[in-house]
């Protein structure tokens, strides 16, 4: 039979309950920990001994279990002698121990022991933490509270990215124990997406125009697709074709979803059932993502509008199209409450008064009494 790692642990506690230890053996994650009372640490605001949990680094093994017990007994013998020390055990952090680009390594390290690694979880490590982490000036200096507000400094106020940066530096600055953190979100500003001022949205002919004029297929696919299906840009890489035009996203920031083209037509101008892949990296490696990249292709491309324009635009359609908002947020992938708080904002003046111009003086409109 193979090791029964719980019956194993129970084992010991019994047996070093037995000899009056004074700590137990538990297991999280397949790592061994001890728990027990001990002192409060160094920067603890407690003055008298409490429940706390002391990580051995031990595998949840035969081999870990025999070495806990070692451990065990010697941090008992500690705390009954009152000689126990927590920077015996556990090294003292130092923002000046290490330098920036060493933090960032084991807050990394820190962050992937606790988070499951998939593509989704890789993106948002990449389009948060190492986006907030590149904004600092120099990852050979010591990490210091100086750094950090430098860091964020180069940022444009009340803007998502400030935002971005200001968690990213507080999760941080947490892990490394720096003084005065709460500098950073007094930072962080008032950016809301509700606060966003409208963009003038490119119209229909604009995108059919500059989709017609890209040359590359792969491109103009993609391209294509964020036109007419309102995609988030990682999503074309996740498509189900199966019952095109109505198209299946296999995997986006809210799972999976069906949504419908607008317009039915371009689905087929452009042949957007047959996939053609613009040629770029899929992966996710350090500050370079698939969205960035298409983001930057737009960008080198000089076209007149951005990748995420075209999706502002699917939305605009929606309300076009008297598509009902609980609807329309279901074919975009997100609540009904984030559909009329954002993308109401970005319908342009000249949609309203072209309802109310149809409402108020068009040939249907209710008829004023006669006097």
């Amino acid at each position: 039979m193979g090791l029964n790692i719980e019956d194993e642990i129970k084992a010991l506690n019994k047996r070093l309950k037995a000899g009056g230890t004074r700590v137990t053996i538990e297991k999280r994650k397949g790592i061994l920990l001890l728990r027990g009372t001990f002192p409060p640490k160094k920067q603890s605001p407690k003055t008298q001994p409490y429940q706390q949990r002391l990580f051995l680094g031990f595998k949840a093994s035969r081999a870990g279990l025999r070495a806990a017990e070692q451990q065990a007994k010697i941090i008992s013998a500690q705390l009954e002698l009152k000689t126990f020390k927590w920077s015996d055990w556990v090294p003292e952090k130092s923002s000046h121990t290490f330098h920036i680009s060493q933090w960032i390594k084991n807050y990394e390290k820190h962050h992937w022991e606790k988070t499951e690694k998939n593509r989704k979880s890789i993106r948002t490590w990449n389009d948060s933490y190492m986006r907030a982490f590149s904004k600092f000036l120099d990852l050979n200096q010591p990490l210091t509270i100086e750094a950090i507000l430098n860091a964020i400094a180069t940022t444009k106020p009340d803007t998502k990215t400030r935002q971005i940066v200001c968690m990213g530096m507080i999760k941080l600055a947490k892990f490394a124990d720096i003084k005065d953190i709460q500098k950073i979100p007094e930072l962080k500003g008032n950016y809301s997406p509700t606060k966003v001022h409208p963009r003038n949205l490119p119209t229909d002919t604009e995108i059919s125009t500059s989709v017609d004029n890209i040359k590359h297929p792969g491109w103009k696919w993609l391209v294509a697709t964020l036109a007419t299906y309102g995609l988030r840009s990682h999503e074309c890489f996740h498509l189900d074709m199966s019952e095109f035009p109505v198209i299946r996203v296999l995997e986006g920031k809210t799972g999976e979803r069906v949504v419908y083209p607008l317009y039915p037509e371009w689905s087929d101008r452009w042949n957007i059932g047959d996939i053609i892949h613009p040629p770029i990296k899929q992966d996710y490696l350090g500050n370079n993502s698939p969205g960035q990249r298409i983001s930057r292709w737009f960008w080198d491309s000089k076209l007149s509008f951005k990748a995420y324009d075209l999706r502002h635009s699917y939305a605009r359609r929606c309300f076009e199209f008297d598509i009902p908002t609980n609807r329309a947020a279901k074919l975009m992938g997100h609540s009904e409450n984030i559909h009329c708080q954002v993308y109401r904002a970005w319908i342009d003046e000249g949609y309203y008064r072209a309802k109310f111009d149809l409402d108020i003086f068009g040939e249907d409109k209710p008829k004023a009494p006669n006097i």
